[in-house]
Protein backbone atom coordinates (compact mmCIF):
# COMPACT_ATOMS: atom_id res chain seq x y z
CA UNK A 1 0.00 0.00 0.00
CA UNK A 2 2.85 2.37 0.80
CA UNK A 3 4.27 1.95 -2.69
CA UNK A 4 0.93 2.69 -4.32
CA UNK A 5 0.46 5.81 -2.17
CA UNK A 6 3.92 7.06 -3.12
CA UNK A 7 3.05 6.51 -6.76
CA UNK A 8 -0.23 8.41 -6.39
CA UNK A 9 1.51 11.26 -4.58
CA UNK A 10 4.03 11.48 -7.39
CA UNK A 11 1.27 11.73 -10.02
CA UNK A 12 -1.16 13.84 -7.96
CA UNK A 13 0.92 15.66 -5.32
CA UNK A 14 -1.93 17.90 -4.15
CA UNK A 15 -4.59 15.18 -3.92
CA UNK A 16 -6.09 14.08 -0.61
CA UNK A 17 -5.27 10.38 -0.55
CA UNK A 18 -6.60 9.56 2.91
CA UNK A 19 -9.62 7.71 1.50
CA UNK A 20 -7.41 5.77 -0.92
CA UNK A 21 -5.20 4.70 1.98
CA UNK A 22 -8.15 3.56 4.11
CA UNK A 23 -9.77 1.66 1.26
CA UNK A 24 -6.47 0.00 0.42
CA UNK A 25 -6.03 -1.17 4.00
CA UNK A 26 -9.62 -2.42 4.16
CA UNK A 27 -9.13 -4.35 0.92
CA UNK A 28 -5.96 -5.93 2.34
CA UNK A 29 -7.79 -6.91 5.54
CA UNK A 30 -10.61 -8.41 3.49
CA UNK A 31 -8.14 -10.46 1.46
CA UNK A 32 -6.47 -11.74 4.64
CA UNK A 33 -9.82 -12.67 6.20
CA UNK A 34 -10.92 -14.50 3.04
CA UNK A 35 -7.61 -16.36 2.97
CA UNK A 36 -8.02 -17.39 6.62
CA UNK A 37 -11.61 -18.55 6.03
CA UNK A 38 -10.89 -20.32 2.75
CA UNK A 39 -8.18 -22.59 4.14
CA UNK A 40 -10.42 -24.72 6.40
CA UNK A 41 -13.22 -24.68 3.84
CA UNK A 42 -10.83 -25.97 1.19
CA UNK A 43 -9.73 -28.78 3.49
CA UNK A 44 -13.42 -29.69 3.86
CA UNK A 45 -13.82 -29.72 0.09
CA UNK A 46 -16.11 -26.70 -0.25
CA UNK A 47 -15.66 -23.11 -1.35
CA UNK A 48 -17.12 -20.01 0.31
CA UNK A 49 -20.17 -19.86 -2.01
CA UNK A 50 -21.00 -23.52 -1.34
CA UNK A 51 -20.56 -22.95 2.40
CA UNK A 52 -22.93 -19.95 2.31
CA UNK A 53 -25.48 -22.03 0.43
CA UNK A 54 -25.25 -24.93 2.87
CA UNK A 55 -25.56 -22.55 5.85
CA UNK A 56 -28.65 -20.90 4.36
CA UNK A 57 -30.29 -24.26 3.74
CA UNK A 58 -29.53 -25.38 7.29
CA UNK A 59 -30.69 -22.09 8.89
CA UNK A 60 -33.92 -21.72 6.98
CA UNK A 61 -34.75 -25.36 6.51
CA UNK A 62 -37.07 -26.79 3.92
CA UNK A 63 -37.15 -25.81 0.29
CA UNK A 64 -36.07 -22.38 -0.85
CA UNK A 65 -36.96 -20.58 -4.04
CA UNK A 66 -34.02 -19.19 -6.03
CA UNK A 67 -35.02 -15.66 -5.00
CA UNK A 68 -35.19 -16.51 -1.31
CA UNK A 69 -31.90 -18.36 -1.53
CA UNK A 70 -30.29 -15.30 -3.15
CA UNK A 71 -31.60 -13.10 -0.35
CA UNK A 72 -30.43 -15.52 2.35
CA UNK A 73 -26.94 -15.72 0.88
CA UNK A 74 -26.72 -12.03 -0.12
CA UNK A 75 -26.08 -13.18 -3.69
CA UNK A 76 -26.31 -10.57 -6.37
CA UNK A 77 -28.98 -10.98 -8.99
CA UNK A 78 -28.43 -11.16 -12.72
CA UNK A 79 -26.80 -8.07 -14.25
Amino acid sequence: MAVALRQWRKVLPDADLDAVAVIGRLNRCTALLHQAADAPLGRAGVNRAEYDLLCALLRVGGELTPGRLARETFASGPP
